[in-house]
């Protein structure tokens, strides 16, 4: 292994004889992945061929040897950043939740895999982002924002009581989200539970009056 390391690190700046370098830094790697040096090596040369399979293959390996938490998390992003590049948005959502697993309030990863799954147009995904961004400490319009959109994934499955309970809580982040306003208006008499109803109306009549001024001049009501 030390002679292989030895004529990778001799061979790697030869254009010419990059890619023998890069199936030397590999057997090196393979056989020991925590050699942070040889990794580092192998990705720039991976990089400098424009071979981001082969540099995903390895950033992949290097995080399941991590050392430790930070580097683990460190290389799962970068391995999410390299799967955006390259168009491979199911393995950088996969990259995402792994990160998100281990570090719920990881922003970056949260809004990449809020935006994978849309593009994915995988609803069941987007929900679970959602709800992942949703967490966050964000300010109360985002958070509002976000809440909302979980509410609308959540109808459009079927299940009315959580987009309520969504929408409800989009209102209490921020009065003047209209489309939570909406959502829940049009979903109130699918309400069981009085308690949830009563929230509901409350929350309705707290955002009429913070809009009176808009829905008169909507509505042309004096």
């Amino acid at each position: 292994v030390d002679a292989k390391r030895r004529l990778a690190h001799h061979l790697r700046d030869d254009p010419a004889r990059r890619r023998r370098a890069i199936g030397l830094y590999r057997d090196v790697f393979d056989a020991d992945p925590e050699a942070s040096d040889v990794a580092d090596a192998l990705e720039r040369l991976l990089r400098l061929e424009g071979d981001e399979y082969g540099e995903a293959r390895t950033l992949a390996a290097r995080a399941e040897h991590a050392r430790n938490r930070t580097d683990r998390l460190r290389t799962l992003t970068r391995l999410a950043t390299l799967h955006v590049m390259r168009r491979d948005l199911r393995e950088a959502a996969h990259a995402c939740r792994r990160v998100l697993d281990e570090l719920p309030a990881h922003r970056e990863c949260a809004i990449r895999l809020r935006r994978a799954a849309s593009r994915l147009g995988d609803r069941e995904l987007l929900r679970e982002a959602l709800a992942t961004e949703a967490q966050l400490a964000l300010p109360a319009g985002d958070r509002a924002r976000t809440l909302t959109a979980l509410a609308v994934e959540l109808a459009r499955a079927g299940s009315v009581e959580e987009a309520i309970s969504c929408a409800e809580a989009a209102l209490s982040a921020d009065p003047s989200s209209a489309e939570a306003a909406l959502l829940v208006s049009r979903h109130l008499e699918a309400v069981e539970q009085p308690r949830a109803a009563l929230g509901m109306v409350r929350a309705l009549k707290e955002f009429r009056q913070a809009h009176r001024d808009t829905l008169r001049l909507a509505t042309g009501v004096r």
